[in-house]
């Protein structure tokens, strides 16, 4: 066997290897920069998704609230709408892809407890009704104000429970003090169908 044969040159010179770890140093920090971005990626794709939920029911809410069935409406059920500070029901005829076999669907937003909860119930046209989705529309949410604006009244403005079996409010405001979770602004929304 024979032994390579080592020259002068054999080796990295010093420059090289400067060269060498300057190049190395360069991809590390871009590497570092890549990581943390993906970290900082990820940190806020799981915070958007922790209050898409919320935000979708509270949009789903706002439309089935504007196609409100108005009490006076003939329907083999009660469409009333009842409120008072602390909730209300109604009943709509949107939202059937909620219930596709429903002749109609009666929404209920409650405070139960520190949260405001929206529950839908399938009215169908033969048999029991039943509970087709629960979902939250805020958390923490300490102390929440469920007005109803009523423009009959002698003067017009914003009263604390809805008895009017006969119409529907002009307005529903739901107002949450800043600390809910998702944040939640001033609520305030016409239901479409009037007398």
């Amino acid at each position: 066997m024979t032994k390579p044969v080592l020259n002068a040159r054999s080796g990295l010179s010093l420059l090289e290897l400067l060269l060498a770890l300057a190049l190395l140093a360069v991809i590390a920090g871009g590497l570092v920069g890549t990581v943390g971005l993906g970290i900082r990626l990820n940190d806020r794709t799981s915070a958007l998704a922790e209050r898409q939920d919320p935000l979708a029911a509270r949009r789903l809410l706002r439309d089935l609230l504007q196609s409100a069935l108005p009490p006076d409406r003939i329907t083999p059920f009660d469409p009333t709408f009842q409120g008072d500070a602390v909730g209300f029901t109604f009943v709509t005829l949107a939202g059937r892809s909620l219930a596709p076999d429903a002749a109609a669907i009666r929404v209920a937003v409650t405070v139960q407890g520190a949260d405001l909860v929206m529950t839908v119930e399938m009215i169908p046209d033969e048999g029991e009704s039943r509970i087709v989705l629960t979902t939250l529309l805020a958390s923490g949410a300490e102390s929440v104000d469920i007005s109803y604006f009523d423009r009959r009244s002698d003067p017009p403005g914003w009263i604390a429970s809805w008895e009017d079996d006969t119409r529907l409010p002009d307005l529903v405001r739901v107002e949450i003090p800043a600390g809910s979770q998702p944040d939640w602004p001033e609520f305030t929304v016409s239901p479409a169908l009037r007398d």
